[in-house]
């Protein structure tokens, strides 16, 4: 019989081989440590540098070189304001603060959120600014940094005052340098209140002020004082007694010398002389009319009276001349006539008599001269009565005082009309 083959010999299986095992393990541990670090990396970035940024670090604004704030206020409810703050909530804060200085009435314009604040308190400061200035009708705040811009208008030097302790206050403790240019105006200028002072000095007759609205002066407006004077050093008393009231205004002085005998003998006549008297001069060399009131030297000035022909009464006519001389033209010693309706020339609606003839024609009864030194300015007048003037004739020539002794009371009860014109001589 067959015996079959010896064998291997047979036992228990070997235990498996560990280190694949091994190797899984790690190759997962190293597949989630690459996964931790993706999602670690991936959240880095979104929070960092992606979308998610502001959820770590906030919002990302612009930075604001120099951080400003602007706010001006140019009268109730007309506020404006731009600048930067923080965030749009710190704007909303600073816009709520800001209304209610304007009457609760929302600001216009707009403040941009921004970084670059100067300091923790900076916006506390600027408001704190804003609320000593919101006492004064109009002002302005301007901000660059920490460099603060105050102006306004005050209505007394002591609100001025208080506005800007409380706004320097502010600033200080904020760090900030305050600059302020507060201005306190002048009051209106009353054309009536400077009228009463200048006319302290009126010596021929009321001076007369002008300018603006006819009623007040404003800053900036000039100032006219228009008038007759009868001394050459009262233009530079009036313009020292007024520059204190007159301030930084242009003064215009529209003053006309006169002399103190004629300006007494103005302020006897009315102020605008009755049209129905009126004179013409002449040039006795050439017979020509004469523009204006000028003789000059050498000039023989020829004097008509021109009057609507049917006008009746008496007439006293003279001349005063800047010196202090009165000199009577019609009637007179050598032409004692003086019925307006038996003297004179009558063409057409118009009656002509001549008061002063060419000197060629001269005689006692008819004056006629020529221009001389001194120079001035002198007046010619005419006194239509119902009744003699005087109640016997005036001396050819007299002085202004005696003059004006007799003549308020000749004029009273008269019933006369008055016509009269300046009459010029120069060189």
């Amino acid at each position: 019989r067959r015996t079959a083959a010896p064998g291997p010999a047979t036992g228990p299986a070997p235990a498996p081989a560990r280190e694949p095992r091994r190797r899984r393990r790690a190759g997962i541990a190293l597949l989630a440590a690459a996964v931790v670090v993706a999602i670690l990396g991936g959240a880095g970035w979104y929070l960092g540098l992606g979308p998610g940024r502001p959820l770590l670090f906030g919002p990302d604004y612009p930075h604001a070189d120099p951080y400003r704030m602007e706010i001006l206020m140019a009268g109730p409810g007309r506020m404006r304001v731009t600048g930067h703050a923080p965030s749009p909530e710190d704007a909303a804060t600073v816009m709520s603060a800001l209304s209610a200085l304007n009457g609760g009435v929302i600001p216009e314009g707009a403040i941009t959120a921004a970084t670059g604040m100067p300091g923790p308190g900076w916006q506390s400061a600027v408001l704190a600014i804003a609320r000593a200035a919101s006492v004064l009708p109009v002002w302005w705040v301007v901000v660059n940094g920490t460099d603060v811009e105050l102006a306004g208008e005050a209505p007394d030097e002591a609100t001025r005052d208080s506005v800007m302790a409380a706004a320097q206050a502010a600033a200080q403790a904020a760090g900030m340098t305050l600059k302020g240019a507060i201005e306190v105006p002048r009051p209106p200028l009353l054309v009536d209140d400077l009228a009463r002072e200048v006319n302290v000095f009126a010596t021929c007759g009321p001076l007369t002020v002008s300018g603006g609205d006819g009623r007040t002066i404003p800053d900036g407006a000039a100032v006219t004082i228009s008038g007759r004077i009868a001394r050459e050093n009262e233009k530079s008393l009036i313009a020292e007694a007024v520059r204190p009231l007159v301030g930084e205004r242009a003064l215009r002085l529209e003053l006309e010398l006169l002399s103190l005998p004629v300006c007494r003998l103005l302020g006897l006549l009315p102020a605008s002389p009755d049209p129905a008297l009126s004179f013409r001069f002449l040039d006795g060399d050439r017979g020509s009319p004469v523009a204006g009131d000028v003789f000059h030297a050498g000039q023989n000035p020829v004097i008509d009276l021109v009057v609507p022909a049917d006008r009746s009464g008496y007439l006293h006519a003279f001349y005063a001349d800047f010196e202090g001389k009165v000199f009577h033209l019609v009637p007179h010693n050598a032409r004692q006539l003086n019925v307006l309706s038996q003297i004179g020339t009558v063409e057409g609606d118009t009656r002509r008599v001549r008061l002063t003839w060419p000197e060629s024609e001269a005689s006692l009864e008819q004056l006629g001269f020529r221009v001389a030194e001194p120079f001035g300015t002198g007046l010619v007048v005419a006194v239509l009565s119902e009744r003699p003037l005087f109640p016997l004739l005036r001396p050819r020539a007299e002085s202004v005082d005696a003059f004006l002794e007799a003549f308020p009371a000749a004029l009273r009860g008269a019933g006369a009309a008055i016509g009269w014109r300046f009459l010029v001589t120069a060189p």
